[in-house]
């Protein structure tokens, strides 16, 4: 990933895209473990709940495979289908941890 080209894409300068990014990284890192938490409790609406909050943020960074996961999370979820869920999670936290790394290097 390269920060220079998102902020630009953004329309912000770098250090408010990284500033952003941390946001981001701070509150996805909460939404996933929400999400890990409703799925073990097998919580379907909180699971929407946490997919649609990682959906929103990772759409407007344009981060496609972490926003491709969340809508297809949070739709099963809404038909309370937790069990097809697994691999998209695997997925969604994958992409996100690799985001992360990059931002924070």
């Amino acid at each position: 990933m390269n920060i220079e080209h998102l902020a630009f894409n953004l329309d912000l300068e770098v250090e408010e895209c990284i500033e952003l990014m941390d946001l981001f990284i701070e509150t996805g890192t909460s939404d996933i473990q929400e999400l890990k938490d409703a799925m073990t409790r097998k919580d379907a609406e909180a699971v929407a709940r946490a997919a649609h909050s990682l959906k929103g943020a990772s759409a407007s960074f344009g981060f496609e495979h972490i926003c491709a996961a969340a809508v297809f999370i949070e739709e099963r979820a809404r038909r309370n289908r937790l069990s097809d869920v697994a691999e998209s999670f695997r997925s969604l936290e994958r992409h996100f941890d690799d985001m992360a790394a990059t931002v924070r290097t």
